[in-house]
């Protein structure tokens, strides 16, 4: 990378750009409710149909409140139980909810890889005392991301993880990234966008002032532990 002196920040995506998934997210939605299914006994394409047309209208409402395109997954499990229980004799929202949640956390897992081009180059920055941030348009929870890349042992590389789940603002408005700047009291001109999404990590990041590298989406990149 070019002129590597004139910042001292990174912001790195995450999924297609750090993080890889070998199967597709409506491959690992598709075994969620799979298993999902299997403890609470209702069918599994009952609760994906049910997952899909509830996050639909949730984010679809979101829009026109907030300007937000995703809900949090939390919220969406939360409104798929109150569907359920409606039709089906369920278990207790609490328990539903830690099944679901615990379910999805652990089938994702099972199909991250890193990018270990981009990890090396990462490596190299942290030693030269870079502050590195983990920041992605994510529904889940910036805990969630936190166990993700704390199972994959890469977490003492980012001094912290953002989701937009978690603040309820986006990379993709340019809010998740003035609202980051002001809150980790940054300079703009000192930070380095790194990304594979060219409106969300690219031309948006730029409207903020900030440095950008496109990182092209290549799953031969990424290092599966298979």
């Amino acid at each position: 990378m070019n002129n590597k002196s004139d910042y001292n920040v990174l912001f790195v995506d995450c999924f297609d750009t750090i993080l890889y998934r070998k199967i597709s997210k409506k491959q690992i939605f598709k075994n969620w409710t799979e298993a999902l299914s299997k403890n609470v006994l209702i069918d599994s394409k009952t609760l994906l149909k049910t997952y899909i047309r509830t996050n639909f209208w949730l984010c679809f409402k979101k829009v026109f409140k907030k300007f937000l395109l995703q809900e949090e997954f939390e919220v969406v499990i939360k409104k798929m139980y109150e569907k359920l229980a409606k039709k089906h004799q369920m278990i207790s929202l609490d328990k539903f909810m830690e099944i679901a949640i615990n379910l999805y956390i652990k089938e994702e897992q099972k199909w991250l890889g890193v990018n270990y081009e981009l990890l090396d180059f990462l490596k190299k920055e942290k030693q030269k005392g870079k502050k590195i941030y983990l920041v992605s348009d994510f529904y889940c929870s910036s805990t969630i991301l936190k166990l993700w890349i704390k199972n994959l042992k890469i977490d003492d590389i980012f001094d912290d993880v953002f989701s937009s789940a978690s603040l309820e603002k986006e990379k993709a408005n340019t809010k998740m990234y003035k609202h980051l700047l002001k809150m980790l009291d940054l300079n703009k001109k000192e930070v380095l966008m790194m990304g594979n999404n060219f409106w969300s990590d690219v031309l948006m990041a730029r409207f903020c002032g900030l440095k950008t590298k496109h990182i092209k989406r290549n799953r031969k990149n990424a290092n599966y532990n298979k």
